[in-house]
């Protein structure tokens, strides 16, 4: 699990990481660590850190890497999951995409864009993986990958067959694409320097996956301060706070909202601050919508609404 492999697109031959050494980081009353030492084709320094937590349903796996400015080559993050029966889908634009059957034929190759989180969901559980710097995304592992002939600095094994379909998977893993390096341009294609890669997974029945994404790994910003005035309870477990900051127009404060679980939720306004405060509905560019206070509001099943906080 985490595992970082490099693939010579010329040789069509992969390289797994050599572990050099390890130690165990970390001890305490939330979580252990363990920190990795490897190397790979390419990538002479891979620092892992794989977090435990105690008390949550999380495993985190943090790389740095030192890359080589070799080109020809592709490396991945491999998370082979063990679900059965395995049904992929992802965080696209604004709704969760199904791999596959919600793509029209042609309309996407074997890489994937994923926004924030992907999963597979198997008949005995689903697993969840979220990561904020990697979106590149494959199902049923390594596959070839698919760019413009006219862009290919050479063919790669397999560039001449079909995308992969549902009926092609035989496994539930995903494969994470962080490094890509051949295409033909006006300029020498490399990527090198030290990169950071960080992933949060969960397992689970029915795991919230915008939850998961929002809440646990990218907790809500505040901004404009070093702490919030208040603290924000939204009652509702299938609402998230993305964001409490200050208004750009210095007139309060602007909570924006999100329905994570695709069904209507009431969220009582009143009872979300501590203290006495009124809202308004604004649009996305904080333009105040109505003068009217509110006291309760209706999200719709994955809206987002901004509202602004005044005393």
């Amino acid at each position: 699990m985490g595992e970082v492999v490099c693939r010579n697109i010329e040789t069509d031959m992969l390289h797994k990481a050599r572990l050099i050494s390890s130690k165990h980081r970390m001890s305490g009353p939330l979580a252990d660590s363990i920190v990795l030492y490897s190397e790979c084709f390419g990538m002479p320094s891979i620092v892992t850190e794989i977090i435990l937590y105690h008390k949550v349903k999380r495993i985190d796996f943090c790389y740095r890497i030192t890359m080589e400015a070799i080109p020809l080559r592709e490396a991945f993050v491999l998370f082979p999951f063990g679900n059965s029966d395995p049904v992929f889908s992802f965080q696209g634009i604004g709704a969760p995409v199904m791999a596959f059957d919600d793509i029209i034929a042609g309309g996407n190759t074997n890489q994937y864009a994923a926004q924030h989180w992907c999963k597979v969901a198997g008949s005995d559980f689903d697993c969840v993986l979220a990561s904020d710097e990697a979106r590149i995304i494959e199902f049923g592992g390594i596959n070839t990958t698919a760019v413009s002939q006219a862009h290919h600095h050479l063919n790669p094994a397999g560039w001449e067959k079909p995308y992969i379909t549902r009926q092609d998977i035989s496994n539930s893993h995903i494969a994470s694409m962080i490094l890509y390096s051949n295409c033909q341009t006006n300029f020498p294609f490399v990527q090198q320097g030290e990169v950071i890669y960080r992933y949060s997974l969960t397992t689970g029945k029915n795991v919230d996956c915008e939850g998961f994404a929002e809440s646990f790994v990218y907790p809500p910003a505040i901004l404009d301060g070093n702490t919030a005035p208040f603290s924000v309870d939204t009652g509702n477990g299938n609402v998230t706070v993305l964001t409490l900051k200050q208004a750009e127009d210095g007139d309060g404060m602007i909570v924006r909202l999100k329905e994570t679980r695709s069904k209507n939720a009431d969220v009582d306004l009143c009872k979300m601050m501590r203290g006495d405060f009124r809202f308004f509905l604004c649009d996305s560019l904080e333009r105040t919508v109505s003068e009217n206070s509110l006291q309760v509001y209706t999200l719709k099943p994955y809206e987002t609404v901004t509202l602004r906080i005044k005393k």
